[in-house]
């Protein structure tokens, strides 16, 4: 088989085409198909079985998720989990947990000292806002 560049088919219409020329050879083409279960056609051959021929298989499969997002939803979960209880007793909204790990994102190439000086500087201001109101 010679290299793809360009691929055309439809398997209803009984199309196909390799970098825009028909393919003369007999090929079969398989394709995923409803409920997990393959489409395949025989392409270009005078009997419907041939002694020879190429194959063209499309696989298509959901990507699986990299090693950094699996991490992101594992701490986001231990946030979770730490917060949870204690968001229920305040009646927290379901975004506010949201609000906090973006704030602890945001905090996670600081250092211990630095993300508890920030915590305690917010704390302050949150009191001195919620004096106001």
């Amino acid at each position: 088989m010679r290299e793809i560049r360009s691929f055309e088919v439809d398997i209803d219409k009984g199309i196909l085409k390799i970098n825009g020329q028909d393919v003369e050879t007999p090929t079969i083409v398989t394709l995923p198909g409803p409920e997990g279960w393959p489409l395949q056609r025989l392409f270009a051959s005078s009997t419907d079985a041939p002694v020879e021929y190429d194959r063209i298989s499309i696989l298509a499969k959901k990507p699986e998720k990299s090693v950094t997002e699996e991490k992101k939803e594992t701490r986001n979960k231990e946030i979770s989990e730490i917060f949870s209880q204690r968001m229920r007793g305040f009646n927290a909204q379901p975004d506010d947990l949201t609000s906090i790990i973006k704030v602890i994102e945001v905090m996670k190439d600081c250092t211990i000292e630095q993300a508890e000086a920030i915590l305690e500087d917010a704390s302050k201001i949150i009191k001195i806002m919620t004096k106001i109101k």
